[in-house]
């Protein structure tokens, strides 16, 4: 599992992230495309990347408008990963993986619409559920009686939707129940306690459920950190801790004189100048100020020679970057 950690709203990040799974494609046989987006997105991305169709990229970057998805690099990414994709032989694909919580109900709902879409008369013993799946009636505290009742009449249902669609259909609901605690939660680090646990326990769900293989995904900069801190267990110290210790990668991204957009609280683009994130090893100035625009530099942090060796139980190396410009806001018609 290899993890690069970015800070989201910079230019340079989807170069970067395109740049390595391409190479770790082509190097090292990594198949799957870890996001941190939910499942009911990553379904749709292995759709849209399998059939071209761009209605069904332009539907989820709507409902990604206001967040740090919204951005031209981003949409942009995926139709490179598209032409990447299709010059692939069918068996070898790479198939995206999403283990972030479902954080837009409504896209998440829809998506389960479209799993339920079938010719078969509804049985009698699962209507009403049926009933409120399709119409969208429920409510955060209605899905755990759903998931009880989908329990209860399990044959009934793989019967009516299918083994692999109901699989699905639980791991939304589950997820969605997941992204209304994380809504209710008033600090960041609760918020960060409940989603990394999600995405740690989704890994191992959709792992088990996927054919064995390789993983490389861009996450959020402390998402990729293997052991705690600030109070929060991240995504890859839970990995790290639960079976997956020297089986994980972590490749933060430290930046230096950068702009990064973000979105306010009315979903209006902004700028961040003179944006940098650094940890706390000591590296030369003379060394960030050889580094050219849009140039990176890669550190080891397991050498004891290196800057970053007091971070080594953290993470395995450190890109560094300077004088990237802010991501494009997205516009879409």
């Amino acid at each position: 599992i290899i993890l690069i950690g970015e800070s989201h709203g910079i230019e340079c990040n989807q170069k970067i992230e395109m740049k390595f799974l391409k190479y770790l494609y082509t190097n090292h046989g990594v198949r799957y495309y870890l996001c941190e987006l939910p499942h009911s997105v990553c379904m749709k991305m292995n759709d849209f990347l399998a059939s071209g169709n761009i209605d069904i990229l332009d539907e989820f970057f709507i409902h990604a408008k206001g967040t740090n998805t919204y951005t031209e690099e981003i949409y942009q990414k995926w139709l490179e990963l598209y032409e990447f994709n299709k010059s692939l032989p069918e068996a070898d694909k790479v198939k995206v993986v999403g283990v972030e919580c479902e954080l837009v109900t409504e896209y998440a709902m829809e998506v389960i619409v479209e799993l339920l879409s079938t010719e078969k008369e509804v049985p009698l013993e699962i209507a009403d559920i049926m009933n409120q799946l399709i119409k969208k009636s429920y409510r955060c505290e209605d899905i755990e009686y759903i998931l009880y009742e989908i329990e209860v009449n399990e044959p009934i249902y793989k019967e009516y939707v299918g083994e692999e669609n109901l699989f699905h259909i639980r791991h939304i609901l589950e997820n969605i129940e997941i992204g209304y605690f994380v809504h209710e939660k008033n600090t960041d680090q609760e918020r960060y306690m409940i989603r990394d646990q999600a995405m740690y326990k989704n890994f191992v769900k959709l792992s088990a459920f996927n054919e064995q293989g390789k993983y490389f995904g861009q996450f959020g900069f402390n998402h990729v950190y293997q052991m705690e801190e600030r109070g929060v267990r991240w995504f890859a110290s839970r990995l790290k801790e639960n079976g997956y210790d020297g089986k994980i990668v972590s490749i933060p991204i430290e930046y230096k004189n950068c702009s990064r957009l973000y979105f306010d609280q009315n979903d209006k683009a902004c700028v961040e100048d003179n944006f940098f994130v650094e940890t706390s090893a000591d590296i030369d100035m003379e060394i960030w100020n050889n580094l050219s625009k849009d140039k990176a530099v890669i550190y080891s942090a397991v050498e004891e020679e290196s800057p970053y060796y007091h971070l080594k139980d953290y993470l395995q190396y450190m890109i560094l970057i300077r004088d990237c410009e802010a991501a494009t806001p997205l516009e879409m018609e």
